[in-house]
């Protein structure tokens, strides 16, 4: 047989089964259902078909069904704006990010009117971002309270960081305050556009509470049917106060602006109209939904309240633990703009590393994809880097002869960087005048000798173009800061980043060497090495902190000007050697290379960038879904480019249905082997291709067979 069955199940009165023998296997094979056609949130190539518009309601309902298991995500659309932003900086700020972003900006914003009360009020919507000082930053793994980050900044957000809001340009009161034409209520409701969607609001409680209607709008004459929301109700007659619905025999009875439940659904009429004429032009127009009609406060969550897949939400957001709420204050104030706003904010946070906070090419997302905050990328790339290394112990001497009366073997903290001159000495810094002018090199040797000629002094050499050693001059540091040079780099350069001393160079294990920069978001982005040392020998450096092993006071970082505060014993600053691990990051973007094994070597390695780093921050409107979605086909449509059919209508009106089943189409009646007033639900596997098929009798038996696929039950029918 070309045509295997491999699943069947009728549904009817009746049992009447195609390959009844099968039964055994019916029900675990049915319970795969949704698959093959959804896997992993998505479509897996495959087309729904259908032979007759008649079945069309039939093939909504499982449209409705499958889309509903399949995660969608808007992706990035046009971009609205981007700016740079300086690491540890709030992405709102004078030379950042605006705080309100509007239809100037985008198309996606809305600058229109909305009639309340028979009268038309302007508005606009708008996205607001917070500047309030680390409630939306660009954090480092120094910056942050996480050093986890490493390398890779992130874009940490707080509580209220981002806002989007529906204000109204005009005065307006939306409560129920006598005289006013504004007054919402169940016959005067303000139907608010928001987001892509509307919220009808029916009632203002107080300042900051409403009642909206947040499920299903739909309208219906006696003998329609809704299908949505897991649940099939048909109309069987309205008059001007009530309708009369049925739940497939379950018949209920709901007063206009009364709701009733069928099971987690509610089901609100807000109005019911009597038929003029014939009982068959009636009308009722219901809100069907989890909540239909809901009192929201202020704090409540959102009726979209998790964040898309591709937003960085909070993973385990849910109705209880939502990613967005609402807010809103002053309701019932007369008046316009931040009086009346009606808002949605971020509940979630993402501040440290096991928050997962957006990273570089990562985004916060709007609900629904709406729009996306977030960082693209840097000012300077990954290749545009200078290292730097600097080490000392015991054993490391250098011969000092060439430049003077000084030993052939003096212990010395030896600094070197992989450009040219990617090292400079300021002679300004030093007391000895010797440099007639600012000198490049990419080694430098800094010498400390107690007992030497320069007392009390610390001595600076460095190697000239003909790889000569020349003294540069001393610097003498008795409890004093002192700038003696300053990197080199493309435009790291003058005073971006110094090159610092600080202590007193006769006492042990009291003097620094500094990286400082000069124009990050904090003064407290100071970099100090301190030098382990004894004042007893001629050459005085032995390695860096109090001993050979990395110590958590070794290396410092967060010094306002000096380290003469920041010890372990003070904890007034970041201290990041000895037991941590990990390669680190400054604010102005200076890379610390695995930093305790660097303190047990007693030899450091600092990356400098050709630049301070700097992120690029980005708005983008919300792009087209980037989940993939059934192909609606009929049934002369080719469908030979798809792996999985869902093929709605019985072979009568369906030749693909006829098909799958083995008959010659049109196949009614008798011939199509579905017996009267049944449907079938069957797979059918042919050649490459899978197909189920959903079919009955008739019209209304199709719609039976899809409603128990859509409610999932499909799989009990044996």
């Amino acid at each position: 047989m070309k045509n295997i069955i491999r699943k069947v199940a009728a549904v009817g009165a009746g049992v009447a089964m195609l390959g009844s023998t099968l039964g055994g296997a019916l029900a675990a094979d049915l319970a795969d259902i949704p698959a093959p056609f959804v896997d992993g949130g998505k479509y897996v190539s495959t087309a729904m078909v259908i032979g007759s518009s008649e079945d069309a309601a039939a093939q909504e309902t499982l449209v409705t069904y499958f889309d509903g298991l399949t995660e969608s995500s808007a992706g990035l659309g046009s971009q609205i704006v981007t700016e740079e932003i300086k690491l540890q900086d709030n992405i709102a700020t004078s030379s950042g990010l605006d705080t309100v972003y509007d239809d100037s900006d985008s198309s996606i914003f809305a600058d229109d009117e909305v009639s309340i009360g028979g009268t038309a009020y302007d508005y606009h919507t708008e996205l607001q971002i917070s500047n309030t000082a680390n409630n939306f930053d660009m954090e480092t793994s120094l910056t942050s309270s996480d050093d986890k980050y490493e390398l890779d900044p992130k874009l940490e957000i707080k509580k209220d960081g981002l806002r989007y809001c529906y204000t109204f340009d005009e005065t307006i009161q939306l409560d129920a305050a006598v005289g006013t034409s504004a007054t919402v209520s169940n016959n005067n409701p303000f139907d608010m556009k928001f987001m892509g969607f509307t919220t009808r609001i029916d009632r203002v409680i107080d300042a900051d509470s409403f009642v909206a209607q947040v499920g299903d709008s739909w309208s219906g004459h006696p003998g329609e049917t809704y299908v949505g929301n897991g649940l099939t109700m048909e109309i069987i007659s309205c008059d001007s106060s009530d309708c009369i619905v049925d739940f497939g025999g379950d018949q209920r009875t709901i007063t206009q602006t009364g709701t009733i439940s069928k099971g987690e659904i509610d089901i609100y009429l807000q109005t019911a109209i009597a038929g003029v004429g014939s009982a068959s032009e009636a009308l009722g127009t219901f809100i069907i939904g989890e909540d239909a009609r809901l009192t929201i406060n202020s704090g409540d969550k959102f009726t979209n309240y998790c964040s898309p897949a591709d937003g960085h939400g909070d993973p385990d957001c849910d109705k209880n633990n939502p990613d967005w709420v609402w807010n809103f204050a002053s309701l019932t104030s007369n008046g316009s703009g931040t009086t009346n706003d009606i808002c949605i904010e971020n509940d979630f946070e993402a501040y440290n590393y096991n928050k997962d906070p957006a990273g570089i090419g990562e985004y916060y997302g709007l609900p629904g994809g709406y729009a996306y905050v977030g960082a693209d990328d840097f000012n300077v790339a990954s290749g545009d880097y200078m290292t730097v290394e600097f080490y000392t112990e015991s054993g490391n001497t250098e011969d000092l002869s060439n430049a003077g009366n000084f030993p052939t073997s003096a212990i010395v903290l030896t600094m070197t960087s992989s450009e040219s001159e990617g090292l400079v000495l300021d002679e300004s810094g030093f007391t000895s005048e010797i440099l007639s002018a600012d000198t490049k090199t990419n080694e430098i040797y800094i010498w400390t000798n107690t007992t030497f000629a320069e007392v009390n002094s610390t001595l600076f050499f460095y190697k000239d173009s003909n790889n000569a050693v020349q003294h540069a001059g001393n610097v003498t540091n008795v409890g004093t800061q002192i700038d003696w040079g300053y990197l080199n780099y493309k435009n790291t350069k003058s005073t971006d980043v110094v090159l610092s001393s600080y202590g007193t160079q006769d006492i042990d294990d009291s003097w620094y060497l500094g990286f400082v920069p000069s124009n990050t978001s904090s003064v407290n982005d100071n970099l100090w090495f301190r030098l382990q040392s004894t004042n007893a020998t001629a050459g005085n450096f032995l390695g860096f902190g109090d001993t050979a092993d990395a110590e958590s006071d070794e290396v410092i970082w967060g010094a306002t000007l000096t380290p003469t505060t920041t010890s372990a014993t003070t904890g007034t600053t970041n201290i990041f050697a000895g037991g941590k691990k990990y390669d680190l990051l400054t604010g102005y973007g200076l890379q610390v290379m695995d930093t305790d094994a660097s303190g047990d070597d007693d030899s450091y390695m600092i990356k400098v960038p050709g630049d301070q780093v700097k992120a690029n921050v980005a708005i983008y409107e919300g792009g087209a879904a980037t989940s993939t979605s059934a192909d609606l086909l009929d049934a002369t449509e080719s469908t030979s480019g798809y792996t999985n059919l869902i093929l709605v209508g019985g072979p009568c009106v369906n030749s693909l249905t006829a098909e799958f089943m083995g008959l010659t189409f049109p196949a009614c009646e008798a011939a199509s082997g579905i017996a009267i007033d049944k449907a079938v639900i069957e797979f059918v596997d042919m050649g490459s291709q899978t197909a189920l098929i959903v079919a009955g009798w008739e019209k209304a038996d199709t719609q039976r067979a899809a409603t128990k696929v859509a409610a999932g039950d499909a799989k009990a029918i044996v």
